[in-house]
């Protein structure tokens, strides 16, 4: 025996029992998968759909297919988070030391930004459509971008033999994208001694925008975000450890 159609027809939210008198359209049978693709949706686009579906009625232009289409549109726009690694890539050519001298590098990290979260693509309202987090703490990233270029330039001593360390207070490194892409970092480099003296210090305050026009919302792609953020990196890096002062204290301690 079949099934009757009442029990054949999909589970769904009876908003409204009575047509409106103005004979506008009704939402009056609204599937509960389409509301449940709200859950990934931010606050304020839910609460709008939820609003819109709550009334029981349009009007004709916003039909339940047409809401139908919006949840599913927001749905395709619900925050997403990607995980990658940056990795710094030294130019050429170098100038490296004659003797080494650095035996590590350690990063503090003062930004106003989850550990990990490293860029946001932004939708119109601020509400986070894609986001970056480094597979590592973002500190440590910047961290290993400063050791890779020492180790590109011949600094990298044994830690044992070092006399100096690099400490790095992180207090910008991110990127955003609300029309324009931007990337910024803001840091402090210092060089210690073995006793724990201040023997160089310098700060690098930079940024690296970019323009897509048709790219935007949902549309961009966040890899654009994290290329943006390694060359900000990448150009710190070089600034700072090519630094003429820079090189300079370090002559001061090389290990021979």
């Amino acid at each position: 025996m079949g099934d009757s159609g009442e029990h054949s027809a999909p589970k769904v939210r009876r908003l409204h029992k009575v047509l409106p008198p103005t004979g506008a359209a009704r939402i009056q049978d609204v599937p509960l998968k389409s509301l449940e693709a709200l859950n990934g949706v931010g606050s304020g686009w839910k609460r709008m759909v939820q609003m819109i579906l709550k009334t029981g009625w349009t009007s004709r232009r916003w039909a339940l297919h047409d809401v139908t289409l919006l949840v599913v549109t927001l749905a395709l726009g619900a925050c997403s988070n990607t995980v990658a690694s940056l990795h710094y890539v030294a130019p050429a050519p170098l100038w490296t030391v004659a003797a080494p001298s650095i035996g590590g590098v350690i990063a503090q990290d003062q930004r106003r930004e989850a550990p990990t979260r490293l860029a946001t693509i932004m939708g119109g309202y601020g509400n986070p459509l894609k986001t970056l987090d480094t597979a590592k703490p973002v500190k440590d990233e910047v961290a290993d971008a400063f050791l890779e270029g020492l180790r590109a330039r011949e600094m990298l001593a044994p830690a044992s033999q070092a006399p100096l360390r690099i400490e790095l207070r992180v207090r910008k490194f991110d990127a955003d994208m609300i029309i324009g892409r931007t990337a910024r970092i803001d840091l402090t480099m210092s060089l210690f001694d073995q006793p724990g003296a201040v023997v160089y210090q310098n700060s690098a305050v930079d940024s690296e925008p970019d323009m897509k026009f048709l790219e935007t919302g949902i549309f961009a792609n966040i890899a654009d975000l994290q290329a943006l953020s390694q060359t900000v990196l990448n150009r710190t890096v070089n600034r700072m450890l090519d630094d003429p002062q820079f090189r300079a204290a370090l002559d001061r301690y090389s290990v021979r």
